[in-house]
């Protein structure tokens, strides 16, 4: 079911966001500011393409319904 699989996806993808949190928390505690924007880059563009995958899937449940 297309829903599963971007549950899976998703929370798979929510381990690495978490990696990636990780390392800006280290690098803010070494001050590297640089590395920190870079991620926290990523990090705010990957959370924004997990909204929108669930709000397709959302949709798409419903027009299922």
């Amino acid at each position: 079911m297309p829903n599963q699989e971007v549950i899976k996806q998703t929370l798979d993808f929510l381990e690495t966001m978490e990696e990636g949190i990780g390392y800006v928390k280290q690098k803010l505690g070494e001050i590297n500011t640089e590395a920190t924007m870079t991620v926290l880059t990523d990090l705010t563009t990957a959370f924004t393409e997990i909204q929108k995958n669930i709000s397709n899937a959302k949709r798409t449940a419903k027009k299922v319904r």
